[in-house]
């Protein structure tokens, strides 16, 4: 007792300071809990509106366009702007404008093909077809006039729509082809030659006993000047 009543003074104030360090050893570790706990909230929404963010934007890269919008006119029954799926052909704008029209010509226009956004699609009628005949040969030779119109087919252009139009246009440009040897399926590679006018060229050629001019072929039935302009830089004599 003695000892206490001697130190009691520094007793107290011992055990004082070492309960108020203990209660603020207390308040800062819960402190710090909080504040941790707060900034894994935090952290975990951050990251999660990240990966919202990421998710989206990943979403808009993928979504491809899927619709286009195409304008026909013409020769149609309703003419006007359309909305359609990117994988559609002219033939799909056609029907969705109701068709064509009675007088309408489709001869100058490829319904085959794909169509584009922004498209424009023009139906000639039979008498703007005949108004562009250069010639009127057997096979209905047409030469169309193409003025703002992406479905137009030139038949009187070799190098072009070999892909759609190999049945009118193909033609070998780099290798002529000699009227006097060909046989009958190397003669239906130039452009308007089918079977029929492949056979009166071989016809003709063994009537007269071989082509000495080029421009003899103007001489066998279906070929008129025309169908002899697209041919002559693709053929030769020998």
């Amino acid at each position: 007792m003695e000892f206490f009543e001697k130190y009691k003074k520094y007793i107290i104030v011992s055990s004082i300071l070492v309960v108020f360090l203990l209660i603020s050893i207390f308040i800062y570790y819960h402190s710090y809990k909080e504040d941790n706990k707060r900034e894994k909230i935090v952290d975990a929404s951050f990251i999660e509106k990240e990966m919202i963010e990421e998710k989206e934007e990943t979403k808009i890269e993928e979504i491809p366009i899927n619709e286009y919008y195409v304008d026909i006119k013409g020769a149609v029954t309703n003419p006007g702007v359309y909305k359609l799926e990117s994988n559609s052909r002219v033939i799909d704008v056609v029907n969705l404008a109701g068709g064509v029209t009675e007088d309408a010509d489709t001869r100058c226009i490829n319904l085959s093909k794909k169509i584009k956004d922004e498209m424009v699609i023009y139906v000639y009628t039979k008498q703007e077809v005949l108004d562009m005949y250069k010639d009127i040969d057997k096979n209905d030779d047409v030469i169309c006039n193409n003025i703002v119109n992406d479905a137009y087919v030139d038949y009187t252009n070799p190098s072009e729509n070999t892909e759609n139009d190999n049945n009118d246009i193909t033609g070998d440009v780099n290798n002529k082809i000699n009227i006097n040897t060909a046989d009958l399926s190397l003669l239906t590679t130039l452009p308007n030659i089918g079977e029929s006018k492949a056979q009166a060229i071989i016809d003709k050629r063994n009537e007269i006993g071989g082509f000495t001019s080029i421009e003899q072929l103007k001489e066998v039935n279906g070929i008129g000047d025309a169908t002899f302009e697209k041919l002559k830089d693709l053929i030769i004599l020998e």
